[in-house]
């Protein structure tokens, strides 16, 4: 029994403490392979089995089981010692069936009532089996390697309890059985998962062999433990009743290799001086690179599985004969010393062969400057291709110029080479590197291609004169460019842009029938040829057998018929597998026993072939391969046709990433070999290096077998070369002619006429000036042929002439039209000059008048009715005609008080026959008089009769304002004013009871300015006269207060809000307005001033005299107190004040005296709030109240 992992003694222990059910004893093992100290036996389980000795059955209620393997010969003995005095009894197997034990070869029973508690094998007994009655030890087992014990320990008593199970020769162990093995980097999980644990508590024994166990901080207390180092761990489980476990766990990591180093392919060049026999071990330090050779072992191998397995290692690697040459592949495995646990692999191959030339292909490639020469790198060209199947890394490939130098190895083409078209060429030479002499020659040609533009091509042109439409047959051009190139080995393109053409994109659909867009356009042609060029090639070369491919992980079989998975490189399917075609060759055209590549494919998707090539980065390509399946439906192996064959092809990059895929779609047996070539396009991108990628892609059994040949990747060149050419679709038009009529300035009746600034404008239209050519002729014929054009200052004869246009395209002279128009000349108007034309301004002088300029038109014309003026601001409109004034209505002069006016006059049957002159406007200024002017007012006197005499002319200054040479007169109405008579005869003694007055004023320019102005006679003010103010005497009595005056307004004006009032010292003061101050204190007692009262509207016053007077006030007493008899006593009572009058007033009557009493003193003095009498006083017993006495 082998037993390499830990999980054994963890399912061991999950069924130990399963409760309620019954493991088996092969689960419930415990691997040892040492004394075991300190061992809880607190197993509650019974035994599986019911445990049989020779002598007397156990118990088996609560058992603990152990496996033991022996590796050296040994008397095997040991002892189970319980800590307290605790019944065990025991079992011993050896070399039993743990699924099927029958009778211990051992067992004992303990003896208790002895006071014997250990039991166990030992060297003294000879019993096999004992009883309780025994001494519980019974006779030792003679061992050998390979024998296998099984324990059971089985505790009697109810009592829980640690025993020590110790061996008397445990080095006799085999402790592989306990052993958990690893390899440096990984990491193994320790598993003690119990369905019934309660809590898991990890420890290592530290160091190692000490049996001494230290707990991990922090604390791991999970099911499972990650361990990555070697050492030895326990766990102590908690179950249910305080019951524990201890499991134990040996880790060992032992150092894993790598293949440093990717080993090398050998090679013997077979020149009939070596025998092929290979010493393999020059690859061990190679793949086993810094690392140190004591710690690992290398072996080589002749297939994959023996060196996964370890097992039939070639015993002498130093010598090994090649077993089937040219080429064998060899497999290696590096292994730790230790143990050969951990290991890596790999393989190379070795050839024993003459040296060949991978199969050679044409280069086709594109002259682009056509100058007959290119440089190429051809290493990176068609050293892959020389190669073939060859290991580059062994061999020299060179290109020379000939066939001598290829086999002299002399004079190799340096890199790169400049190639000489339109062939060359090219010699190869693959050398091996180790033996210079082993190499093989072929050749190749490069061939350059290069399109030409021959003849360039010519400008197509229409004239746009209603006839053509501007579609164009683009391919007049085709058969010029091309000139003496087959049209069959090219194709010709038109394009729209340079970039189209030089890009082959977005040809003109319809070349034949183009429409032109605009008038002239650029059309560009594109000739365009292609080559071809293989730029890799597997078509698994030539020779009898079978030979490995490298580019495959199927296994290769060298001889046998093919199992799935497997592969073979043959010429000839014969033997290879019974229900294939037989006698089926390769697809290569025209090799002598050339291979193929046969896959027994697997039932699962896989990968059948793997290569990695260089290609030229964001290039075309195409991937070729040819495919047959191999089971032949005739056979009958297979039911029906068999599985079909699917294969699914790609292109992907360095990193393995898919630029391109396609499958092959299912394909059936036949009962023939079915060929078929299958392809797949696709651009290389940013890639220099790619993969070609087959993967079988179906699945089952019975006839999903095939064969690969001639796996191809072509680039595919476009050689062009690019013109242009112009379309033109002229246009030609000519404009709407119009007769001319020019003015004879001498009145000769000839004129001096430049026809081209006259009418080349209106010829062109919309025509580009620059594009056409415009000639005048004297006759319709003369125009049609071009022929006698006029000189463009032409003398044209009155009365009128008619002149005729040709108009032609600059391109194409044949493009024209004609046209004509009539020439009349007339005789010039003659204007005169008028008088100027002078208004007055209106008030107030602004410069602007409205001026009728119609009037000035017959002065102008002369009277002349076939004559029409009109009026323009600026001499240059007037020349023109443009801007002309309106003069339906009366035109205000732009510039103030002077401006020139410029009047054209025309012959209303021609206005272009013209004459200028001025027109003078001027504006003089009316006379500037006050305005407005201020109403003349004359109180009404004490008559009141309404009527006063006024000066008119005391207005004279103010309505002149410091003006002279103006003169004024007054009129009672404006339309006298305005007639300027009849005038007040007496303006200086003007009768009148108001009303309006108008003045005119007269410059000596004739100007008048007529205004007005009010005469008022203003009526008294109606007031009361208050001839008295009087004031009493304030302390200290001097017969002098402050008159607040204005208190008196509202008794004099009665409210009237027209009316003002004014106080005054005397009568001078009040005519001219000199107003006492506010409040006024007299300067005399009684003193006398004037009031004066005004009409706030008319200005009118009157003035009346008031009396100011100081009077002296009433003597007041001070009474006695106010008694009240207080019947309720409770201080308050009503007071009959006015019975303390006579006493205040001293005795006097009270007639114009007014006695009142108050609260406060402040209502005392302001005569406020007057006390009631009787007065019922509202502070208990005594209260103050204060008297006021006015004298009325």
């Amino acid at each position: 029994m082998k037993i390499k992992r830990i999980y054994l003694l963890f399912l061991f222990f999950i069924a130990l403490h399963s409760y309620g059910v019954k493991a088996q004893v092969c689960d419930e093992l415990i691997p040892i392979c040492s004394s075991q100290d300190g061992l809880d036996n607190n197993a509650v389980d019974e035994s599986p089995i019911d445990i049989n000795t020779t002598c007397q059955d156990l118990q088996g209620t609560r058992t603990a089981w152990y496996y033991i393997l022996i590796e050296e010969a040994t008397d095997f003995t040991f002892q189970i010692e319980p800590n307290g005095n605790v019944d065990y009894d025991f079992a011993v197997w050896k070399n039993a069936d743990c699924a099927n034990l029958g009778d211990a070869d051992r067992g004992s029973f303990d003896a208790p009532g002895a006071g014997q508690y250990d039991t166990g094998l030992d060297m003294p007994s000879t019993d096999t089996c004992e009883t309780a009655a025994g001494d519980g030890d019974v006779m030792f087992m003679a061992l050998v390697p390979g024998d296998e014990i099984i324990i059971v320990v089985d505790r009697f008593s109810n009592t829980a309890d640690i025993f020590d199970l110790s061996f008397g020769d445990p080095d006799a162990f085999n402790c592989s059985i306990v052993l958990t093995e690893s390899c440096d980097g990984e990491t193994e999980t320790l598993d003690a998962t119990d369905p019934n644990g309660l809590g898991y508590t990890w420890s290592f024994e530290n160091p190692i062999g000490s049996n001494n166990f230290d707990p991990f901080v922090p604390a791991e207390t999970s099911e499972t433990l990650e361990v990555t180092e070697t050492g030895n761990y326990r766990v102590i489980v908690d179950l249910p009743g305080s019951v524990t476990d201890t499991r134990f766990f040996d880790v060992v990591f032992y150092p894993q290799p790598v293949i440093e180093n990717t080993p090398e392919n050998l090679f013997q060049c077979d020149d009939g001086t070596s025998g092929g026999v290979f010493d393999l071990t020059q690859n061990t330090p190679i793949v086993l690179g810094t690392q140190t050779p004591g710690d690992f072992e290398v072996n080589y191998y002749e297939n994959f599985a023996d060196s996964d397995a370890d097992e039939n290692a070639i015993p002498n690697p130093t010598m090994f004969p090649i077993g089937s040459p040219p080429q064998q592949p060899i497999f290696l495995r590096i292994h730790d010393a230790s143990s050969g646990t951990c290991y890596a692999l790999s393989d190379f191959n070795i050839t024993f062969s003459v040296v060949s030339v991978g199969a050679m292909t044409n280069y086709n490639l594109c002259d682009l400057d056509d100058d007959g020469f290119v440089d190429l790198d051809l290493p990176l060209l068609k050293n892959t291709e020389a190669l073939g199947p060859l290991e580059d890394s062994l061999y020299l490939v060179s290109y020379h110029g000939s066939q001598i130098d290829a086999d002299a190895g002399n004079n190799p083409h340096p890199v790169p080479y400049t190639v000489t078209g339109p062939a060359e060429e090219i010699f190869v030479r693959v050398e091996n590197i180790a033996t210079p002499t082993c190499f093989a020659v072929d050749s190749f040609f490069i061939n350059l291609a290069s399109p030409q533009i021959e003849n360039p091509p010519i400008d197509l042109l229409q004239c746009d004169d209603g006839i053509n439409t501007g579609v164009f047959d683009l391919t007049v051009n085709t058969p010029i460019v091309l000139g003496s190139q087959d049209p069959a080995d090219f194709i010709v393109s038109y394009h729209n842009t340079a970039t189209d053409a030089d890009t082959g994109a977005d040809p003109i659909a319809t070349p034949t029938t183009y429409p032109i867009t605009g008038t002239v356009e650029e059309v560009f042609v594109r000739v365009e040829g292609s080559v071809e060029d293989t730029a890799f090639l597997e078509d698994f070369g030539t020779g009898l057998g079978r030979v490995v491919s490298p580019f495959t992980n199927y296994i290769f079989n060298l001889a046998t018929q093919l199992n799935a998975g497997e592969y073979a490189v043959t010429n000839n399917s014969t033997g290879l597998n019974t229900g294939w075609h037989q006698a089926m060759e390769d697809y290569t055209s025209g090799d002598i026993d050339g291979r193929m590549i046969v896959f027994d494919a697997t039932d699962a998707v896989d990968e059948l072939y793997r290569r990695e090539i260089t290609v030229a980065a964001n290039t075309d390509y195409s991937f070729e391969f040819v495919m047959t399946t191999m089971y032949d439906t005739d056979s009958g192996i297979c039911p029906g046709t068999g599985i079909d064959s699917r294969v699914v092809y790609e292109i992907e990059d360095a990193t393995g990433t898919v630029i391109a895929t396609n499958s092959t779609g299912n394909v059936v047996n036949e009962s023939n070999p079915n060929w078929i070539n299958y392809s797949l396009t696709f651009n290389s991108g940013p890639n220099t290096s790619i993969q070609i990628v087959l993967n079988n892609d179906i699945t089952g059994v019975c006839g999903n077998d095939l064969a690969i040949d001639d796996i191809r990747v072509i680039i595919q060149e476009t050689c062009f070369a690019t013109d242009s050419f112009l379309i033109e679709f002229a246009p030609i038009s000519i404009g709407a002619l119009t007769d001319s009529e020019l003015c004879d300035d001498d009145d000769d009746g000839i004129l001096e006429v430049d026809l081209s600034l006259l009418k080349d404008l209106e010829v062109l239209d919309t025509l580009d000036p620059l594009l056409y050519n415009i000639t005048y002729h004297g006759s319709q014929p003369d125009a049609d042929t071009g022929a006698n054009a006029y000189s463009n200052l032409y003398t044209a004869t009155g009365p009128s002439e008619i002149i005729f246009v040709r108009i032609e395209n600059n391109a194409n002279p044949s493009c024209f039209l004609t046209g004509s128009f009539e020439l009349f000349i007339f005789e010039a108007p003659e204007a005169t000059e008028p008088t100027p034309f002078i208004l007055c301004d209106e008030f107030p002088n602004d410069g602007l008048a409205a001026f009728d300029l119609t009037i000035k038109d017959t002065e102008i014309t002369g009277g002349d009715p076939n004559l029409n003026v009109t009026y323009h601001l600026t001499l240059t409109d007037a020349e023109t005609g443009a801007n002309a004034v309106d003069t339906t209505t009366p035109f205000i002069n732009t510039i103030p008080s002077y401006q020139i006016l410029y009047a054209r006059v025309e012959i209303l049957t021609n206005t272009n026959c013209f004459d200028l002159t001025e027109l003078v406007l001027q504006v003089d200024e009316s006379p500037a008089i006050t305005d407005p002017i201020s109403d003349y007012l004359i109180c009404d006197d004490v008559s009141g009769d309404g009527v006063e005499l006024f000066n008119l002319l005391s207005k004279d200054s103010e309505i002149l304002n410091s003006q002279i040479g103006v003169s004024l007169a007054y009129f009672e109405t404006e339309a006298e004013a305005i007639a300027g008579t009849p005038q007040i005869p007496t303006p200086n003694a003007y009768l009148s009871s108001g009303g309006v007055v108008w003045v005119r004023a007269d410059n000596s320019a004739g100007c008048v300015t007529i205004l007005s102005f009010n005469l008022i006679v203003g009526s008294a003010p109606v007031y009361s006269v208050v001839p008295t103010f009087e004031l009493c005497d304030d302390i200290p009595l001097n017969d002098e207060a402050e008159f607040d005056l204005s208190s008196q307004n509202e008794l004099i004006t009665g409210g009237n809000p027209f009316l003002s009032v004014s106080y005054h010292l005397n009568q001078i003061d009040a005519d001219n307005n000199v107003i006492l101050p506010e409040p006024y204190t007299n300067i005399s007692n009684p003193q006398t001033i004037v009031v004066r009262v005004e009409d706030n509207t008319t200005g009118c016053f009157e003035t009346f005299i008031m009396d100011l007077q100081v009077i002296p006030p009433p003597d007041i007493f001070q009474p006695d107190p106010l008694e009240f008899c207080d019947p309720d006593n409770d201080g308050f009572g009503e007071f009959m004040l006015t019975d303390a009058d006579s006493q205040v007033t001293g005795g006097v009557p009270t007639g114009n005296l007014q006695v009142t009493y108050h609260y406060l003193i402040e209502d005392a003095q302001n005569g406020a709030n007057p006390l009631a009498s009787p007065y019922l006083n509202d502070v208990e017993d005594f209260q103050t109240v204060h008297v006021r006495l006015v004298d009325q």
